[in-house]
């Protein structure tokens, strides 16, 4: 079965970080070049296209743009670990401590990570994790333990856990968010809708060699044994056998789906060799295309943006094929050494050595944009919620800050300690002047930053002595006025600063403006692709295209079939979903497609939502 990666992948089902119609803009420090055996610097970035949270065992979580490759911000999550999982969904990572069963979420909006949520106690330390919009899920593997974690705060949900009686041979999580496990001796299968649990018992009769897949969306069981694959529907049942084409007896095989095709993909170790069986026509002779050398340790097959990903753990390389030209590039040079992730997140695909500072991002075109995650000489440096130096020694303990300096005689020529402290001060300018930073409030100072102080929201007075001053400044917000009376024996300035605070514009209380689109693919319109267009001006969290297939019966009449894809980024639905309609009738009859309506629901980033007009096909 192969050495596990440690990060788990949730499929389709997450939305995405980075919309055409919501840009979520990130501010960090910025650096400027890192010198050899540093890790990239954080950098200010505009998220439009895609950005993935990636875990080293050394107890941090870094955030890649994918569209950049910069380091957007290094989070510390909690102690090294050699088991620290990684999942996201969305913006919003999370974080899986193996050892200790715990579940950190990081907020994509300050980069502050949630304290350690226990979920799983006496873990194995093997375990894995995904995220949807309902559930985080944190499996052990071994134990065959499930534990669902709130995914806005990483506590538990539904008890201290369910078990499944033996250890699980293959999980995936499908477009609709729900989890499907395999049983490792008993063939048996469990799914799980949040904490709604589902069983069919005895469901595949080779678990051992078995692996769970997803095409289109949706699961399937590859059986190397028989040498078959077979959908699974919602309840569980398995679909008609599609061959494999694989040699008896060869356990170098590894499986991959296309998310947007019933394809299932398989590649041989042995022969370096990448086949193709399709769920729809049957076949499974169509495509073998050479991809390395024979002898090779390869991994599991990865579709995106049209081309499969092949990563092989002999070389350290990756190889990227067009299945319908045969075409084949590699990376000129290893990514990293021995066995690293290898993903797709928002049609981009990432790279990562969780026991290394090695990242990056993998081109069409065979290049590679490496991200150093930390430095490995200092894994400290540039996190953003490390402490901070010479925090302890600024603030000192209450009982040793210095006494206020005891109040002497007042001259009426000196002014108050405390007036002259508030008066504004002319800031320096020209060539000589200081450099400013700007720094976004919403997030902790990186090191040598200095956040100022907000702007007064009420109105101050200030008295100080003068003899030649008369002068009147207004602007917008804030008027200044001075006035200076003289008499033999005394000298009075009075100074008036007032601020007005304007009312900001009332809170949006609409939701989104979305719309659909679909067309059926297939001639017998079994499948079709939905498209859905949402847009606002806080930008746009997630949608949920639904679909609703007609389908007459020779016997039996009309029937259908409600779906939808639950909640996806808005970049994924305006690109569109797959769907298959999966009729049937009474004893196996035959069936004929009438049409499908579609409609939408889109939340923004505020919570409104919104729902589209209805579409009907054709």
């Amino acid at each position: 079965m192969g050495t596990p990666w440690r990060r788990r992948l949730a499929g389709s089902s997450g939305k995405r970080l980075g919309t055409a119609a919501t840009a979520l803009v990130l501010c960090v420090g910025v650096g400027s070049v890192a010198m050899a055996g540093e890790g990239t610097p954080p950098a200010r970035v505009d998220l439009r296209s895609g950005g993935a949270w990636v875990g080293s065992s050394v107890g941090l979580m870094t955030l890649i743009d994918g569209d950049s490759g910069e380091v957007v911000a290094r989070v510390d999550v909690g102690a090294a670990s050699g088991s620290l999982v990684t999942t996201q969904h969305g913006s919003v990572g999370y974080s899986v401590n193996g050892e200790t069963g715990t579940v950190v979420r990081v907020d994509p909006r300050t980069f502050l990570p949630t304290a350690p949520a226990e979920v799983l106690d006496r873990s194995s330390g093997h375990v894995s994790a995904y995220a949807s919009g309902r559930a985080v899920y944190v499996l052990d593997d071994d134990q065959g333990r499930v534990a669902i974690a709130d995914p806005d705060d990483g506590s538990r949900m539904g008890g201290r856990g369910q078990s499944l009686a033996e250890s699980v041979a293959s999980s995936v999580v499908d477009g609709h968010g729900r989890l499907w496990l395999l049983g490792s001796s008993s063939g048996d299968l469990s799914w799980f809708d949040g904490s709604e649990r589902h069983d069919r018992a005895g469901a595949v009769d080779h678990p051992e060699d078995a692996v769970l897949v997803l095409a289109d969306g949706s699961p399937v069981v590859a059986d190397p044994s028989t040498r078959t694959v077979r959908p699974l529907s919602r309840g569980g049942g398995l679909g008609r056998k599609v061959c494999l084409d694989l040699a008896p007896g060869d356990g170098t095989v590894r499986f991959g789906g296309s998310p947007g095709h019933p394809w299932v993909y398989s590649i041989s170790g042995d022969q370096g060799v990448l086949r193709v069986s399709d769920l729809d026509s049957g076949a499974c002779r169509d495509v073998a295309v050479s991809v390395f050398p024979g002898g090779s340790e390869l991994g599991d097959p990865l579709e995106s943006q049209g081309r499969v990903f092949v990563p092989n753990f002999s070389t350290g390389t990756v190889a990227i094929v067009d299945v319908q030209d045969g075409s084949v590039v590699e990376t000129p040079q290893p990514v990293a050494d021995g066995h690293f992730e290898l993903f797709d997140e928002d049609g981009i695909v990432f790279y990562n050595d969780p026991d290394s500072e090695k990242a990056g991002v993998i081109h069409l075109d065979g290049t590679v944009t490496p991200v150093a995650k930390y430095n490995p000489q200092d894994p400290s440096e540039d996190v953003i919620n490390a402490p901070h130096p010479g925090a302890d020694e600024l603030a000192g303990p209450p009982d040793t800050q210095p006494a206020p300096p005891t109040p002497g005689p007042v001259d009426p020529a000196t002014p108050p300690p405390g007036d002259t402290a508030e008066v504004p001060q002319p800031r320096d300018s020209g060539p000589d002047a200081p450099p400013t930073t700007t720094v976004d409030n919403t997030r902790p100072a990186l090191p040598g930053e200095t956040i100022p102080d907000p702007p007064a929201s009420s109105s101050t007075t200030t008295s100080s002595s003068s003899t030649t001053t008369s002068s009147s400044t207004s602007s917008s917000s804030t008027t200044t006025s001075s006035s200076t009376t003289t008499s033999s024996s005394t000298t009075t300035t009075s100074s008036t600063t007032t601020t007005t605070t304007r009312p900001g514009p009332p809170p949006d209380r609409t939701g989104p403006s979305v719309s659909v689109s679909g067309e059926f693919t297939t001639s017998d319109w079994n499948y079709m692709v939905a498209q859905a267009f949402a847009d606002d001006p806080s930008g746009v969290s997630s949608v949920n295209i639904h679909v609703n297939y007609e389908w007459a019966c020779l016997v039996g009449g009309r029937r259908g079939g409600f779906q939808e894809t639950g909640e996806i980024d808005p970049f994924t639905a305006a690109n569109g979903w797959g769907f298959y309609s999966n009729a049937d009738c009474p004893d196996g009859g035959s069936w004929g497609i009438q049409g499908a309506s579609i409609w939408a629901v889109a939340t923004d980033t505020l919570g409104n939502t919104a729902q589209s007009a209805t579409v009907r096909l054709p």
